[in-house]
C-alpha cells in the first residue's frame, strides 16, 4: 500500500478551497492521495483512469442537463 499512496492531505484543505489544485494534480500526476481527518483515514481519490486500471471496471455517469430532457453519457475506460 505505501507504493500506492504517496500523497497524504488533511481534510481542512478542502475547506480552504484548494479542492481544484488536488483534483488537478491527481489528474496530471496520475498519483492516489488519501485524505484524512483527525489522524484517520477519511477518504481516498485517485484519477478515474487509475480507477479503471486498478479494477478492471469501466465507468458510466449519466449526467442530466439542467434545462432540457437530455442526458449526456460520460465513459471512463469502455476500450479496455
Amino acid at each position: 500500500m505505501n507504493s500506492l499512496i504517496k500523497n497524504i492531505e488533511q481534510s481542512t484543505v478542502f475547506n480552504r478551497g484548494q479542492s481544484a489544485k488536488i483534483f488537478r494534480n491527481i489528474v496530471e500526476s496520475g498519483e492516489t492521495v488519501l485524505v484524512t481527518q483527525n489522524n484517520s483515514a477519511l477518504v481516498v481519490i485517485m484519477s478515474a483512469e487509475k480507477y479503471v486500471d486498478l479494477t478492471g471496471s469501466e465507468i458510466t455517469v449519466q449526467l442530466p442537463h439542467i434545462k432540457s430532457t437530455e442526458i449526456s453519457t460520460i465513459k471512463v475506460g469502455e476500450d479496455k
